[in-house]
């Protein structure tokens, strides 16, 4: 069967216009952020060791959007801490204390726990008092943020991905460590410490590609486009030939 020339132009024209509108969406990436409310807590408020801060929570990604290709997730923060030593003896003596403070989030989807901390603060004492009145001092703010999870968490297995694909939210739990402690004689120092953590929250990033416009639907569309091409430079190459 002998295939007209006009109707191989017709399918070209049509095929070229389906790369230049498909492939570029196909292309595409796209993603979503996410953020949980914050909380806030400190040694005046909060009890020493391992506590509970409050809960929030995060949404499922939609698979109607496309195909999930990775999630990331961090638990966020701001701490610091703070600890000073004052002698109360005429003597030299030696002081040494700590305080240390961080959060921690666990997000649930699925019911499935996955754990990370906020960046954490170490203030720390070791050093000789002189005497009466003498003062040793130590601030630091997130000088612990590589210190367990605090890192971003990204995660590819397709477990993981399907533990976060659904609709609705899951639960974020947020928890607090607190401890102080001084390695002195309580009647020759006066001690003084603090910490808080504040802006404790969670947030997660959706990395995924865009489900891309079906072929089949712009085809028919794409070919009549292409006949009026083959038409219209018909028409004009017979108009050259009658001028």
């Amino acid at each position: 069967m002998k295939v007209q020339a006009p109707f191989l132009q017709t399918v070209a024209i049509a095929a070229t216009l389906t790369l230049a509108i498909i492939a570029p969406n196909a292309a595409n990436a796209a993603s979503i952020t996410h953020k949980t409310a914050s909380f806030s807590f400190d040694e005046d408020t909060s009890e020493k060791s391992f506590f509970s801060v409050g809960s929030g929570l995060l949404p499922y990604f939609n698979a109607s959007l496309g195909k999930l290709n990775s999630v990331t997730y961090q638990i966020l923060g701001n701490s610091t801490a703070n600890i000073s030593i004052t002698s109360n003896s005429n003597k030299k003596a030696n002081a040494s204390g700590r305080t240390f403070i961080y959060g921690q989030g666990v997000l649930r989807p699925q019911n499935v726990g996955l754990a990370g901390n906020s960046p954490g603060a170490w203030a720390s004492i070791d050093g000789e008092l002189p005497g009466k009145g003498a003062t040793l001092m130590d601030i630091q703010t997130n000088n612990y943020d590589s210190w367990w999870w605090s890192s971003p968490s990204t995660l590819t297995h397709s477990f993981h991905l399907g533990l976060f694909t659904g609709i609705d939210n899951f639960a974020v739990d947020f928890n607090g460590y607190l401890n102080s402690y001084v390695l002195t004689t309580a009647s020759r120092f006066t001690v003084d410490s603090s910490a808080a953590t504040s802006g404790l929250s969670a947030m997660i990033t959706y990395d995924y590609t865009p489900v891309p416009i079906p072929t089949p639907a712009l085809l028919p569309g794409l070919l009549a486009m292409g006949v009026g091409v083959v038409r219209r430079r018909k028409a004009e190459a017979a108009a050259e030939c009658e001028a």
